[in-house]
């Protein structure tokens, strides 16, 4: 075992003998003023060790979090915990730690309504998204500016304000996080809407996506108007796609 790891066992060890009956406002306390003005908790109980809250993030209030810490993973040289989120609207589970290097979360596994989604990426807005979004990711590093990994989106039972046709469909993104930018790969797995390509996405508004869309026919006359929002089309019929803001 390397030095550092050995020196985090020890002092982590330490802690956690210390911590182990801290009352969970302390936890809170100390997430909330690393993150000002992101997310607030909501009558916290429990302790440092295991605990949970309400908490309201980006304006969304979510009913339940819970956390268990995990003092098996001192010995990779990450003070971590187990984290279990449980809400109407939000549900997800994921261990999240921070070690020298910074934050690290692993394991990531969340279940949200697209509307939801929507609240935290104006981008999406005015699209007034509706369906299931599933998000998984086996490890995602953060440096508190930048986030660095790999992520899976499954969009299943996807509507959009612009079209009556309900669902449009079940669709799923490849993405890249890397810096500040995201870079994603999207396919259609089933539904009348068809769309793939690629894009980019630079927040808070700069993004691209180019690739195509095609209709089945007998939902064509009912998303003829999307497709023409969404691209121009060839003398296939099929609508290519070159869109772009910032």
């Amino acid at each position: 075992m390397k030095l550092r790891s050995i020196v985090l066992v020890v002092l982590g060890t330490y802690a956690v003998f210390l911590a182990g009956g801290a009352p969970a406002w302390i936890l809170t306390g100390r997430i909330a003023a690393a993150a000002p003005g992101t997310v607030d908790f909501i009558e916290p109980h429990g302790s440092v060790w295991h605990g949970g809250a309400g908490a309201r993030i980006g304006g969304t209030a979510l009913e339940r979090i819970e956390w268990t810490f995990l003092p098996q993973r001192l010995f990779s040289g990450e003070w971590a915990y187990a984290l279990h989120i449980a809400d109407p609207v939000a549900k997800a589970d994921a261990i999240a730690a921070r070690a020298i290097s910074g934050w690290r979360v692993h394991d990531l596994a969340a279940e949200v309504q697209a509307g939801l989604l929507a609240r935290w990426l104006p981008l999406l807005g005015a699209f007034s998204p509706g369906g299931q979004i599933r998000i998984d990711a086996a490890q995602l590093a953060l440096d508190g500016k930048n986030i660095e990994g790999q992520a899976q989106v499954q969009w299943r039972n996807a509507t959009l304000s612009l079209s009556e046709v309900r669902p449009l469909g079940d669709y799923s993104a490849a993405i890249t996080l890397r810096e500040s930018r995201a870079d994603y790969t999207v396919k259609t797995h089933s539904g009348t809407l068809r769309v793939a390509g690629r894009g980019s996405f630079q927040p808070p508004m700069q993004w691209s996506f180019n690739g195509e869309a095609t209709a089945t026919p007998e939902a064509l006359p009912r998303l003829q108007d999307l497709l023409q929002m969404l691209g121009t089309p060839n003398d296939k019929g099929v609508y290519v796609i070159h869109s772009g803001g910032r």
